[in-house]
């Protein structure tokens, strides 16, 4: 074996060591090192075989063979002489995605307050608005007898969507008296609700797992369950509290009061003569209510005087003969007479 193969194999495998660095006999490093001699006697009669084959391009400016400067580098490809350009990173952009905003959640209440001519009419013409908008009557309360003054409330819900529309035609059925409106955000509570329904469905998950594979006593399965049973009405709990929120924020509550007015004017503005007629009349119907209700209640005690009657008259007829007794009596006379003395 020729010195120049055994060093050539000795670099191809990276295997030098000395002799006096092995922690093992100096039996077994000769045995080992004469095995690597054999490997490496084979690897240079491979390569001697390759350069007969082809004999090896020199690189410029080494004046030898690639062969020739094995121990400077052999098989190693040429390092470029400046490193590769990296494209730039693009301007506004980042390894982690943005979350997309949020859908609001608020809640729109309103109340309107008015008169009208006819409330039957102004019913109908409210009936027709909901009905337009998509929305539904939840509440209604009429007070008041035909031919009388009446007044009447509506609860309505109307999409979220249609509510300003709504809330400009229905103040066109009479005279605007009061409107009031209000909203209220319920954003955190409803996404903080919907995330910790998801949380509570993955515990239900875990103990319906934990109750399968349960091969315990019966009293742990049957704690299993109670957390079970425990950890879903929670869940239902909260799903309907998700609900209302949902309906709440979805449709518009808007109340609207209707009081019948007589010789009601709808657009126009009264005018002072308009409000004294109405003030007159407001006033001659409590006039007459009041009397009314005093006719009422004189008719309303009259059947008491049948017993009234009777025990008025038995007081009068004690007084008087109590008072006729008292007037036959003599003024100086005592009521009690003196009792005698006894003498000795």
């Amino acid at each position: 074996m020729s010195r120049r193969g055994l060093v050539l194999g000795l670099i191809v495998l990276g295997t030098v060591s000395p002799l006096g660095c092995s922690d093992s006999s100096p039996m077994a490093s000769v045995a080992e090192f004469s095995g690597r001699a054999a490997t490496a006697e084979s690897y240079s009669r491979a390569a001697k075989a390759v350069r007969s084959a082809s004999p090896a391009p020199s690189m410029p400016g080494m004046g030898g063979s690639m062969m020739a400067g094995g121990a400077m580098g052999f098989g190693r490809a040429p390092m470029p002489s400046t490193p590769p350009e990296t494209p730039p990173a693009e301007v506004g952009t980042s390894a982690t995605p943005i979350p997309p905003a949020l859908d609001r959640k608020i809640v729109y209440n309103a109340l309107v307050d008015m008169n009208v001519e006819n409330l039957s009419s102004s019913e109908k013409g409210l009936t027709a608005l909901v009905q337009q908008s998509k929305g539904y009557i939840s509440e209604t309360d009429v007070s008041g007898n035909t031919g009388a003054r009446r007044r009447g409330s509506w609860k309505v819900r109307v999409p979220v969507e249609q509510f300003g529309n709504f809330m400009a035609a229905v103040v066109k059925l009479g005279e605007l008296e009061k409107t009031h409106q209000d909203s209220e955000e319920v954003t955190a509570e409803f996404y903080d609700i919907e995330a910790r329904i998801k949380n509570k469905q993955q515990e239900e998950s875990r103990l319906k797992k934990i109750l399968e594979e349960a091969t315990g006593k019966l009293k742990e399965i049957l704690d299993v369950e109670k957390e079970i049973s425990r950890v879903r009405g929670e869940i239902e709990q909260m799903q309907g509290r998700l609900r209302v929120l949902t309906s709440l924020t979805s449709m518009s509550t808007i109340t609207v009061t209707m009081t019948e007015v007589e010789n009601f004017k709808p657009i126009e503005r009264p005018t002072f003569g308009q409000m004294i007629a109405r003030t007159f009349a407001l006033s001659t119907e409590r006039l007459t209510n009041y009397l009314g209700g005093l006719v009422l209640a004189v008719v309303d005690f009259i059947p008491w005087l049948t017993l009234w009657v009777p025990f008025l008259a038995a007081i009068w007829v004690v007084a008087r003969v109590v008072r006729r007794r008292l007037k036959s009596r003599p003024r100086g006379e005592p009521a009690i007479p003196p009792t005698p003395s006894v003498t000795s």
